[in-house]
């Protein structure tokens, strides 16, 4: 099959109306997978907090949705997210711009910051990798959900085959001193419910790529409701820190399952150590264990960090890595993908 590609340089995302979003669609006979293309034009997901590539917002798998809306609206108002209720009672979520993805969305942080920002003097530039070379408004600290502006947002191509997609972010920025080629590949491996997400930055700049970059994984739970029903396994014993909602979820060496069906206005957040500086470690599971769906991961670097938040549309386990790309060096990374239904015995292997 003769590939798709679309290619979009950088235009003022704030000029025209958004009618129907490009999207995408890649499958291998078992999974299938619907996506956005980036676009600074009409493409749906277009803040500055996450990478605009790999915005799933549909994967299904023998009939299970996995990865569809965790959110009821979006209102450029919203700062973050809100979760409330309507008037005939029943619940809603609604977020800004910023955070809108879905599905294994990303995000670039250095020191918990954009690439740059503390350099930056009020109007001077610095970098969301994914996103583009921005711009620091005021003298307030960085705010991840702020709409920023985009100085630069270099070209997009996106290549769609049969059961792959290939993104490409080509940008090169000599007043902020950032370049890179950044390729993102969703492949669906031949015959397997698994999905490999390959990645690829190379520093074609004057200054170093230092960060951290997680994947949000935003697992929906709207047609079950997060709950008893939901558990969480790594291979090693969890240990917990800096947690908001404790009565929501219990720990068992190397399980966590939540203890109650979750409120509208609920909320899980701890974050998780006990991992070693081991890609091994880079393994978790989430699942409903009454029917037996969900999803296992495996990365080939290792974790950072780890962070578990929740709330009763969606579970999302937040996993870091580091990557450190000097001017001339290319940064490599991947995770697979694994999904079930029906009680697969995919679980990772416990330590001792």
């Amino acid at each position: 099959m003769f590939p798709t590609v679309f290619s979009y340089g950088q235009t003022d995302k704030t000029k025209g109306t958004q009618t129907t979003p490009s999207t995408g669609q890649i499958s291998n006979g078992l999974v299938n997978v619907a996506f956005y293309v980036p676009d600074a034009e009409n493409g749906y997901y277009r803040g500055t907090r996450f990478d605009w590539s790999g915005i799933i917002f549909s994967l299904k798998y023998k009939g299970e949705e996995y990865y569809g809306k965790w959110y009821t609206s979006r209102d450029p108002s919203i700062h973050n997210n809100v979760q409330r209720i309507k008037p005939d009672g029943t619940g809603e979520v609604v977020t800004g711009i910023a955070s809108s993805g879905q599905g294994p969305a990303e995000e670039f942080l250095t020191a918990d910051k954009a690439l740059g920002f503390d350099d930056a003097k009020p109007g001077d530039l610095f970098l969301k990798i994914g996103v583009g070379v921005l711009r620091r408004k005021d003298d307030k600290p960085y705010d991840r959900y702020r709409d920023y502006e985009i100085v630069d947002g270099g070209k997009w191509t996106t290549r769609i085959l049969d059961d792959k997609v290939v993104f490409t972010q080509t940008l090169s920025n000599s007043q902020s001193g950032y370049g890179y080629v950044y390729t993102k590949t969703l492949y669906l491996i031949p015959g397997k419910p698994v999905m490999r997400i390959e990645h690829q930055l190379k520093n074609t700049g004057a200054k170093t790529l230092s960060s951290s970059v997680y994947d949000h994984n935003f697992f929906v739970t709207n047609n079950h409701h997060t709950g008893p029903d939901y558990a969480i396994t790594t291979p090693y014993p969890m240990k917990i820190s800096r947690t908001q909602g404790p009565d929501l979820f219990r720990v068992d060496g190397n399980r966590l399952q939540f203890t109650k069906l979750f409120s509208t206005m609920d909320m899980a957040v701890t974050w998780i150590n006990g991992f070693e500086p081991a890609a091994k470690d880079y393994s978790f599971r989430v699942e409903n264990i009454r029917t037996g769906t969900g999803y296992s991961v495996q990365g080939d670097r290792p974790l950072s960090q780890i962070m578990l938040w929740a709330i009763f549309t969606n579970i999302s386990l937040e996993s870091f890595i580091n990557l450190n790309a000097v001017p001339g060096t290319t940064e490599n990374w991947a995770y697979e993908y694994t999904y079930f239904t029906g009680g697969n015995n995919l679980n990772p292997t416990p330590k001792k």
